[in-house]
């Protein structure tokens, strides 16, 4: 890979050298002062962190860092006052003596507005409010911030929870019910950025770019901010915008304190479950924070110390349907394709964090925070039916004279929008219907470690920070294991040419599904052959490591200009290894009737008498029988090598970046502007298929030979791009308490690791070649904010913003040209086939508005004065295309952009009681895109209800709660063309958290 930037990078340096020079010899330049200062909250103590302090009468405004500290330098000597303002507290004024060449200290208690409300609100939430609306308020660009605390702690502890409460951002629902990732302004988590401290975090579930929400518990940190415009400073991930999650900072408590929770997932009788989760209700969480400052050869605090530990069991389960339509645009359509399925799973959760600060001196701190998650599933286990016919068949049947069906169509005539029938046509030959019963049980353990070390050093108008930080994540994806053999895997019969009917009129969530005919009964355990099972091994890993150096500089001007410059490297790695996968395949009569297991019970058999249900085998048992009687099952060889070989896949990806910017304030106005250059090189590596594979013949006689030739083909490509990321950020402060904001910035979003490794599949008699395209660029956007934010007291906000995003270079698979007759090509032996690969192409308009409001309702008489009221409602606009070669018409809906998104939450509290209703509403949108329109999927609008109850010891700092998720048990839906026709269903199973929290 080159390099190219490393030149450009000269500039950076040189900046950042000159500063450090400049700095003494400027700071002598006049006989001035400085003050500086640490402002704290009067009622609990902690250090708060972004309040604005300004000089009165000039434009000299500054933020207190997170230890509540801030400084001026270079003030003339004489009186002069500072102003000190925080949302949720009273304005406070101090006049000081600057005297030359000295420095005076102030300590600042800052009283909260509502102090004498305190029986109405929870001290905590008070806390977290205050916090999130200072950050936002002096943020230089579009930013959210919502502290941990701002909404009580959540259901599930995700910090998915907290991000789709804030506006423009929607949940991406995974299928045990949890966030998993969210869209921000539209843009799917796959082509936004999540930092924790700064680092980048990883996946490994799948090889997508996009982290997990659902990894990391919010009790390990302290607040989340969301850029949604791109400030130079800042890496330019995140199309939709970037997501960072910061630790607790011990130093900022300024206090020892422990706070904990003990409680539990409680799944009640009285919700739908399924069987799956019978005897398996309850599941205990705990988790436990320590925060502590100590004092090292100094009389202040100088050492802060913050632990957390977490276990956690997030069981759940779910029952899943899916459904394959005719292709029509006519009503009715018929079935063709239906699945069911029921799954459980115990995600067991053990996490900490440990950060450290150090404070050597006023002006030099250093930190380091370890991050130890370790998520493991030993036993995730699904049955899945599965009942479809032939493509050929997929049409209606003809009747003959007599009344029967006769032809080659497999749908009986007379269908419905609520019933299908399915028969098996002797015309077409047999298997033209066929049922499959899968089961399976896996195991997964994921392991993520980071470590940060960072540091800065402030001397006079000269500051400068540092970081380094190493992320890693791995994970296994294996098979449960009894001693040397495995006690899983995915098991998998059939049974031929079952007619089967499928009546969705009583329900559409848990449709009836029956065999009114066939030459064999897919309820009797005889009847299924083929049978398999595959037990899965293979560790699949990223990492990522990132350092970063930034400087800033205080010019000595009439407006006092901010100068900040830095270079900043990330190298990450994405891959798959020790791939160990195998198959064992028998046709043993009467084999599945042995292994099945009568007490194996799904929710479509519970719809069923008895002598209806399919028969189920455990797969652990089949996973014996394979060891025990090894004479009934024949390993695919094959199978194993190959697989090892292709699956054996690394990407490496190398960013190095430089930035500059500068900011001023003149009066009520402050502008922000610069550029970021960012250089990216990429190596992908794997294994490709042979132009000409083996016979059959050949497989069975060398199986191992056979494998290593078709894919032992090493493959190794390299590309690289660079990026010029120009923004300016504007800000006006109309009155004191309303803010106008302008913002034009530019963020790229990279393809997924998925599409990078060489991977190629072959059609020799159509000489079609697919391949992975390893030199996929970014899509890019080009964004535009204009906001309007009034803040008020008490802990008041109402805002309301419109945005433009121009998206270009969107990622599309098409048809893209004809393999060159190049022997230095890399698919050379492939010359004159069509290549079907990723391409950039296509180009969006994305728009958009966001309003959000919050206040508390303090000036309501009597026992209302507890109300506090949030909500949000954002609305999106898209047109554009995909770029494809083959259609570039213009399309209005997008996939994976929600039109409409809203949050609603009211808090009451009196006395020792409170409760939180929290309401999260997402519109109908278009999911998967599809030229056929009767193959585009859609999902359904959803809106969700949680409840949370407390009662508050407040002597004893206990508090009993009580929290409700779906209250009305809102499925997860899809549809494909129409909304009568249900593609795709999830009915989580619903679970009570209840316990304590308090502190000590």
């Amino acid at each position: 890979m080159k390099y190219p930037i490393a030149n450009l990078l000269v500039p950076a340096l040189l900046a950042m050298t000159l500063c450090a020079f400049a700095s003494p010899v400027l700071r002598a330049q006049a006989a001035t002062g400085s003050v500086t200062g640490q402002v704290s909250d009067s009622e609990s103590g902690v250090y708060l962190y972004a309040v604005q302090v300004e000089i009165a009468g000039t434009s000299m405004t500054t933020v207190t860092d997170r230890e509540g500290q801030f400084r001026f330098d270079r003030l003339p000597a004489g009186t002069c006052e500072l102003v000190f303002n925080y949302t949720g507290s009273r304005t406070q004024r101090k006049t000081v003596e600057v005297r030359p060449g000295a420095e005076t200290s102030l300590s600042i208690n800052l009283r909260p507005e509502i102090v004498t409300l305190e029986k109405f609100v929870v001290t905590g939430e008070r806390e977290g409010d205050a916090a999130s609306m200072a950050r936002q308020r002096n943020a230089a660009n579009v930013t959210n911030v919502i502290a941990i605390d701002a909404l009580g702690r959540m259901t599930n502890e995700n910090t998915g929870e907290l991000l789709m409460r804030l506006p423009g951002i929607v949940a991406e629902m995974g299928d045990h019910g949890e966030v998993e990732s969210v869209t921000i302004r539209g843009i799917i988590g796959e082509f936004n950025s999540m930092t924790v401290d700064g680092v980048q975090q990883g996946n490994t579930y799948t090889e997508r770019r996009v982290p997990r929400t659902d990894m990391l518990s919010g009790a390990l940190f302290e607040e989340i901010e969301v850029v949604k415009s791109h400030t130079p400073d800042m890496p330019a991930d995140g199309l939709g915008g970037a997501v960072n999650i910061k630790t607790r900072g011990p130093l900022s408590a300024g206090r020892r304190g422990v706070y904990y929770r003990l409680g539990a997932r409680y799944a009640a009788p009285f919700y739908d479950h399924t069987p799956m989760r019978d005897g398996r209700l309850i599941h205990p969480l705990f988790n436990i924070t320590y925060n502590d400052v100590f004092s090292i050869g100094s009389g202040k605090p100088n050492l802060g110390v913050s632990l957390n530990l977490l276990y956690n069991e997030r069981a759940s389960s779910y029952y899943r349907t899916r459904r394959s339509y005719e292709r029509t645009t006519e009503s009715p359509a018929f079935v063709w394709d239906y699945w069911a399925e029921d799954v459980y799973n115990n995600r067991k959760q053990m996490q900490a964090s440990l950060k450290l600060e150090y404070k050597l001196s006023p002006g030099t701190k250093f930190w380091a925070s370890l991050l130890y998650a370790d998520s493991a599933d030993p036993w995730h286990t699904a049955r899945q039916m599965r009942a479809t016919v032939s493509e050929n068949t997929q049409h209606t049947a003809t009747l003959n004279a007599n009344g029967q069906p006769a032809g080659t169509g497999s749908i009986l005539p007379g269908y419905t929008d609520g019933v299908t029938s399915v028969w098996g046509p002797t015309a077409a030959g047999r298997n033209s219907t066929r049922l499959i019963a899968q089961s399976y049980i896996y195991a997964w353990d994921a392991r993520e470690r980071q470590i940060t070390l960072g540091g800065e050093h402030r001397d006079g108008p000269l500051n400068i920070d540092y970081t380094i930080g190493y992320f890693r994540s791995v994970s296994d994806h294996n098979t449960p294991m009894s001693g040397d053999r495995p006690a899983g895997g995915v098991f998998f019969a059939s049974v031929s040419d079952p007619w089967w009917r499928l009546d969705t009129r009583e329900s559409m969530l848990r449709p009836s599904f029956t065999q009114f005919g066939g030459a064999s009964s897919i309820y009797d355990p005889a009847s299924y052959t083929a049978l398999q099972l595959t037990a899965r091994d293979y560790v699949r890993f990223d990492k990522n490591f990132n350092a970063g150096i930034n400087a800033k500089y205080s010019l000595p001007l009439p407006l006092r200009p901010l100068l900040k410059t830095g270079i900043y490297y990330r190298n990450r790695q994405n891959g798959q290894t020790k791939v160990n996968s195998r198959r064992w395949t028998s046709n043993a009569e009467g084999l599945y009737a042995q292994l099945s297991d009568p007490a194996i019970v799904t929710s479509t058999d519970l719809r069923s008498p008895p002598a209806k249900r399919i028969p189920w085998v455990s797969v652990a048992d089949a996973a014996a029988d394979i060891y025990d009687n090894p004479g009934r099952w024949a390993e695919n060889i094959y199978y194993n090598v190959s697989n090892a070989y292709s699956g054996e896949r690394k990407v490496t990806e190398n960013i190095t970046a430089a930035y500059a910017q500068t900011q001023f304030r003149a009066g009520r106005f402050f502008a922000l502007a610069g550029a970021r250059m960012e250089h990216t090189g990429i190596r992908s590596q794997g294994r490709v298929l042979s132009r000409i594979v083996s016979t059959t013949a050949e497989r069975a006689a060398d199986p191992v030979a056979a494998a290593k030739r078709d894919y032992n083909n090493p493959v190794s490509l390299e590309s690289d791009y660079t990026h010029w990321l120009p923004s300016v950020h504007l800000k006006y402060t109309i009155t004191k308490s309303l803010i106008a904001r302008l913002s034009w910035s530019n963020s790229i979003g990279r393809p997924r690791f998925a599409d990078l490794f060489p991977s190629t599949s072959v059609n020799n008699a159509d000489m079609i070649l697919s391949v992975n395209n390893p030199g996929l660029k970014p899509q890019q956007s080009e964004n535009w904010d204009l906001m309007l934010e009034y803040y008020y007291n008490p802990l008041g906000q109402l805002s309301a913003g419109y945005f433009r995003k121009n998206l270009s270079k969107f990622i599309v698979r098409d048809r893209g040209g004809v393999v060159p007759d190049d022997p230095d090509g890399p698919y050379y032996e492939y010359a004159g086939y069509d290549i079907v690969s990723e391409f950039n192409g296509g180009d969006a308009k994305l728009e958009g508005w966001e309003l959000s409001w919050r206040q508390r309702l303090t000036f309501l008489p009597g026992l209302l004065r507890g109300l506090t009221v949030s909500a949000n409602y954002t609305t999106l606009k898209t047109e554009g295309d995909y770029g494809s070669t083959s259609s570039g018409a213009t399309i209005t809906s997008l996939a994976g952009f929600v039109p409409r998104s809203a949050n609603f939450v009211v808090n009451y509290g009196y006395r020792k009681f409170s409760v939180r209703l929290m309401a999260n509403h997402r519109s109908s949108y278009l999911h998967t895109y599809a030229s056929d329109p009767t193959l585009a999927l859609h999902a359904y609008s959803r809106t969700v209800w949680n409840l949370s109850l407390n009662y508050e010891m407040v002597r004893r700092r206990i508090t009993f709660f009580c929290d409700f998720d779906n209250l009305t048990d809102q499925p997860v839906r899809y549809y494909t063309y129409s909304k009568a026709r249900l593609a795709q269903s999830v009915l989580h199973d619903r679970v009570i958290n209840f316990g304590i929290r308090g502190a000590f």
